[in-house]
């Protein structure tokens, strides 16, 4: 989970690679984000995220 613009950029753009033919030019993509939390609301941890550097970068 993030809030962070770039993440979800980039989480787009991988999306977009994996599954575009690239047969067509694409002229626009636009990526719409839903089912949005409270910034509050506490997450999960993982044992493999470093939590510190991605509060930093918040």
């Amino acid at each position: 989970m993030t809030q962070l613009p770039s993440e979800i950029a980039s989480g787009a753009y991988k999306l977009f690679c994996e599954r575009h033919p690239w047969t067509t030019k694409v002229r626009a993509v636009t990526v719409r984000a839903t089912n949005l939390v409270p910034q509050e609301t506490p997450d999960q941890l993982s044992l493999f995220v470093d939590t510190q550097r991605l509060q930093r970068r918040e």
